[in-house]
């Protein structure tokens, strides 16, 4: 930390955990299974939240937030508002307040799970196979700690319940209300197979012709869903974070072949082939 609230490196602890078995079974075929979890916690520390200077986040909230916004003469109740210097003579206050009694900070959990199999051996003592599997899952938690929501920050300046003048009268129930955390989980998948097959036909002056097939398919999906909606309408989210998301998955599959002819000693033709699908 430098001084109060910038980060130079941010706190990070980090685990994992491998493993993996391997058998050897009496035809000669090998196989194995593997799996892996990785964890990583990022904390971040950073400034207070400017309210007059915080962007729009939406369309249509430019009437609701920015620099135009004040404290009114008078409460929701009716009575003068203690908020506002200017109430007395009938003025409202535009508001330009940092919030340096609501800290803000960042936590990023994320962790990873990974399984993956193989088969390898020979049929017919001429053909080498080889087949493998994979999949993984990744989920990071994002949880962000100090932004203001627009709706309570409505309803604060209205009833006079934030103190803006000196901060440290704030309750913490007041801090909670105008800032409540904003916690988001994104979640990335993958599965992929792939199964090949080879072996020497004949033999040429420099070696073995030898042929190789195989074939390959892979899923793969997310689902990263906004962290500021704005479901209940403009006024329904936080100053300042994105509402940008991603939704979606697709399968890939893909055939191959290569064709190695060592026609003259130490000179080696090689012919290979591959066509992908991908359905965007």
């Amino acid at each position: 930390m430098v001084k109060e609230y910038r980060t130079i490196q941010p706190d990070n602890e980090r685990f994992s955990l491998s493993g993996r078995l391997t058998k050897r079974f009496q035809n000669g075929a090998e196989g194995y299974v593997a799996a892996n979890f990785y964890r990583n916690e990022t904390n971040t520390y950073g400034n207070p939240n400017q309210i007059a200077l915080s962007a729009p986040p939406a369309v249509g909230v430019e009437r609701y937030i920015g620099t135009a916004l004040t404290l009114p003469v008078h409460l929701k109740d009716g009575s003068l508002n203690p908020q506002n210097p200017f109430a007395a003579q009938g003025h409202v206050a535009r508001i330009l307040a940092s919030t340096y009694d609501i800290p803000t900070s960042n936590t990023l959990l994320n962790e990873n799970y990974r399984i993956a199999a193989g088969l390898n051996g020979k049929f017919n003592d001429t053909w080498d196979y080889n087949l493998n599997f994979t999949a993984g899952r990744s989920t990071l938690d994002f949880t962000r700690r100090g932004s203001i929501y627009i709706q309570h920050l409505l309803d604060v300046i209205a009833d006079g319940s934030y103190n803006f003048i000196d901060q440290t009268k704030n309750s913490q129930e007041v801090r909670d209300y105008l800032s409540p955390n904003n916690k988001q989980t994104s979640v990335s998948e993958i599965a992929q197979a792939e199964a090949s097959v080879s072996r020497a036909l004949w033999e040429l002056p420099g070696g073995p012709l030898s042929i190789g097939v195989g074939a390959s398919w892979r899923w793969e999906s997310i689902d990263n869903p906004s962290a500021n909606p704005f479901s209940g309408g403009p006024t329904e989210g936080w100053l300042g974070i994105n509402s940008f998301y991603s939704k979606g998955d697709r399968s890939v599959t893909a055939g191959y072949f290569e064709i190695a002819a060592p026609v003259p000693e130490k000179v080696e033709l090689n012919l290979p082939g591959r066509h992908d699908s991908y359905p965007t």
